[in-house]
């Protein structure tokens, strides 16, 4: 006599409810697997978090910080933004630090091939610490981000961990960039790399700025008869005591290299109507009285092949490599919503947060 199949049975049963759980009835299952992970978590409840990227909370404070950090390195002040600037920056902030969490959490379910050095992450603990060399700089910042040396090392090693891991599955995504394929860019860009006319000037300066010293016409021809038909030595020696440009007076006036496009356009007019290795006469500009010594020009041209093949290769292999990143981090999410959501974004929430002054 057969027996009777019941684990088949007990198989089906559970299939069925599951089936109309997820589908029908929306039930417990559904539920569980389709909201947050930690939702029960405070910074959830509160409405602290604009994420929660596996079972893991991105705080309001920690983008408010994370915006302060962004738009402190593009010289952008939070209030000064328009509403649809404000609006981006959120967006492309919080996208960094979902990326940077959703690394993690892969990392650390996949594991990395190779482990990270325990000198590279001291390395970086001592190249922070060198950033804050008065005393008791290094712990009062510390202080203020609530960590200690050895929680911020371990930040590192985890932070490097990460690195590592990106490059190690981008490693089969990013195509060489060979000789061939630089030289090809080359050629259709060359025009574009053109070097713009440059000038190496020494100069002598007098201000015309200084309220103290309304009328200076006894001082300009006082330092014309010095310099006036002056080898180089003496004219570096006049500088050293008299030149009011404190960042070039010790170095014989020398402004270096420079391109037009960096000068006014009074100065750049006298630049080039002076003869190379003289001394010219006394140049009025808005700023003061100058005279200058062009050292050298050069015409504008377009560089040779081997002048920037190196940055052409630097430039092609840093898009190839971001390519791969993006490409990544599409998968990471993909895989992070489907077929069960890991990656939930308070847009609500997100809309409420600035700078972290602002909080």
């Amino acid at each position: 006599m057969e027996r009777f199949p019941w684990r088949f049975l007990v198989y089906l049963l559970a299939g069925v409810y599951l089936f109309v759980d997820m589908v029908v009835w929306r039930g417990p299952v559904h539920r569980r697997l389709t909201r947050p992970w930690g939702l029960e978590g405070d910074a959830v409840g509160n409405g602290e978090a604009v994420a929660m990227v596996y079972g893991k909370p991105i705080t309001k404070l920690e983008l408010a910080e994370a915006i302060r950090g962004y738009a402190w390195r593009r010289g952008e002040v939070w209030g000064s933004l328009s509403a649809e600037a404000q609006k981006m920056t959120r967006a492309v902030v919080l996208e960094q630090l979902i990326n940077d969490r959703l690394v993690r959490a892969f990392r650390v379910m996949n594991g990395l091939d190779v482990r990270v050095p325990e000198a590279a992450a001291e390395r970086e603990v001592e190249m922070m610490r060198r950033q804050f060399p008065a005393e008791g700089e290094w712990v009062a910042r510390l202080t203020g981000q609530a960590m200690t040396e050895a929680e911020f090392a371990e930040e590192a090693r985890e932070a490097l961990a990460d690195e590592a891991w990106i490059e190690e599955k981008i490693r089969h995504r990013v195509v060489e960039v060979t000789e061939e394929v630089v030289r090809a860019w080359y050629e259709e860009h060359a025009v574009e790399m053109t070097v713009p006319e440059r000038f190496q000037v020494s100069h002598l300066f007098l201000t015309a700025h200084d309220p103290e010293k309304r009328d200076r016409a006894a001082e300009v021809a006082a330092v014309s008869a010095r310099v006036v038909e002056a080898d180089e030595a003496a004219f570096v020696k006049v500088v050293a005591e008299v030149s009011e440009d404190e960042r070039t007076k010790l170095k014989g006036g020398d402004l270096g290299w420079f391109a037009s496009q960096r000068m006014p356009g009074d100065f750049m007019a006298a630049v080039r109507a002076a003869p190379v290795g003289e001394t010219s006469g006394v140049v009025k500009t808005e700023l003061g009285w100058h005279w200058l010594r062009v050292q050298a020009r050069e015409a504008e041209r377009v560089p040779e092949y081997e002048e920037v093949k190196g940055e052409i290769r630097v430039m092609l292999e840093g898009e190839r490599r971001e390519m791969a990143v993006k490409a990544l981090m599409g998968e990471l999410r993909v895989r992070s919503v489907k077929p069960t959501r890991f990656l939930h974004v308070f847009q609500s929430v997100v809309e409420g947060v600035g700078g972290v002054s602002d909080q």
